[in-house]
């Protein structure tokens, strides 16, 4: 599982060949190919921005964006699950729920499942934002994240 789970960046990161075929399903809207960190690269945190959340295509059960993430404060997505696999950069994920709370270490490879109404929370650490492909299910609408006191 740790191999798939390394290997998994390297795919969604890798250099996008203009014959590449489309292998989406139909009814997906987005890019066939998006070359991640060269879109993080060209779509930096503002000033005073913490989080960027890039759309990068959906359908009816789910919805792909990328994030940069400098902190991120604690909330919860009532509706939405979310898959967060790290691409670039060092961070901590912290997640509150009534099982348990976990903190995480994250970092390129890195692989975490937040379910929905799970609080949670993220901190780069590495000096830099940090780089993801967030994966939402259903199709994140924006309109759930409840901010959570500590």
């Amino acid at each position: 599982m740790r191999k798939l789970a390394l290997l998994l960046p390297v795919a969604f990161t890798a250099s996008c060949a203009s014959s590449r075929p489309d292998y989406h399903a139909p009814g997906y809207a987005g890019a066939n190919c998006v070359d991640l960190l060269a879109l993080a690269d060209e779509q930096p945190l503002a000033p005073n921005q913490t989080v960027n959340l890039i759309p990068l295509g959906k359908a009816g059960d789910a919805s792909h964006h990328l994030a940069i993430v400098g902190e991120e404060p604690l909330h919860k997505h009532e509706h939405h699950a979310v898959t967060v696999c790290g691409l670039r950069g060092e961070g901590v994920m912290r997640l509150v729920h009534p099982d348990g709370n976990r903190t995480i270490q994250m970092g390129p490879g890195s692989v975490v499942l937040v379910p929905a109404g799970t609080a949670h929370s993220f901190k780069s650490t590495g000096g830099a934002p940090y780089v993801a492909l967030a994966i939402f299910s259903p199709a994140y609408d924006g309109k759930d994240a409840v901010r959570v006191e500590p």
